[in-house]
């Protein structure tokens, strides 16, 4: 019987700390053991595998198949970013032997170092913000009218109601650049730095009431947790009275901030 072609698959690379690096660790073992190779001062944690399983397709677009070892590989470079400044290699990065892993390394090892500085002690959170469009226009529309309400007092009632009308068509026509004025300024407050924010593809309209606006990585100092909580929920209570729904999940690993080291997408 043939026997199965190995390969290396890989978690995530972290700076090498010390002779034990990750060996106390207890890691979920769905693709078999979790080992650590030291390449040249960066540790990257791999499981050998079957080649040919990660090479079917029937079985990478079955989510049954696919799922929990998505998981598995979240869990493993979780564990690794409560140590060390961490590098998520993306689901399903295979190589055939560490000489092949290492030379990948050895030839990115400057934007490595430049990564692992960047990100060591920081975590990233992931922001979206939604809105329904009937309700974010019928919100400017009043606040436009609110804050003319003395101009308007004034007219009589058939000029008035002619001013009011004039008033809602350049207000939807201004709808469009005030939503991206308010995301510019949540922008500010929410970003930690020049480099701490990224833009993410926005996820698909599931309700037409509720549709994505803006997506972003942000990139925060993990001992400021209470500061970003704090400004993400003051955030999310400004979007509100504009009719927009802010959301934010987190501690991550940083998976939005990584350079990509080859062209398929390592």
């Amino acid at each position: 019987m043939k026997e199965a072609a190995s390969a290396l698959y890989l978690y995530c690379l972290a700076p090498l700390v010390g002779e034990e690096g990750m060996a106390g660790v207890a890691f979920p073992d769905l693709l078999g053991p979790v080992r650590e190779l030291d390449l040249g001062g960066v540790g990257a944690m791999v499981s050998a595998v079957d080649r040919e399983s990660w090479s079917d397709e029937s079985r990478l677009s079955s989510l049954e198949w696919v799922t929990p070892r998505a998981l598995h590989h979240a869990r493993v470079i979780d564990q690794v970013s409560r140590a060390r400044p961490v590098y998520p290699a993306r689901f399903g990065t295979l190589f055939t032997t560490p000489e092949a892993l290492s030379a990948v390394v050895q030839q990115h090892a400057e934007p490595l170092r430049d990564f692992f500085a960047m990100v060591e002690g920081r975590v990233e959170w992931d922001v979206k913000i939604f809105f329904d469009p009937g309700e974010a226009e019928a919100r400017w529309i009043q606040e436009q009218i609110r804050a003319a309400a003395a101009l308007l007092d004034d007219l009589p009632t058939g000029r008035r109601y002619l001013a009011e009308q004039a008033m809602r068509r350049e207000a939807r026509k201004s709808l469009a650049p005030r939503l991206e004025a308010l995301c510019g300024e949540l922008a500010s407050r929410l970003s930690h730095d020049e480099h701490g924010l990224r833009e993410r593809p926005l996820p698909p309209v599931v309700d037409e009431k509720r549709r994505p606006l803006i997506h972003w990585a942000l990139l925060w100092p993990e001992a400021l947790d209470d500061e970003l909580r704090r400004r993400l929920a003051d955030a999310a209570d400004y979007c509100e009275t504009s009719g927009l729904q802010l959301e934010w999940t987190g501690p991550w690993p940083p998976y939005s901030f990584r350079p990509n080291l080859t062209d398929d997408g390592l």
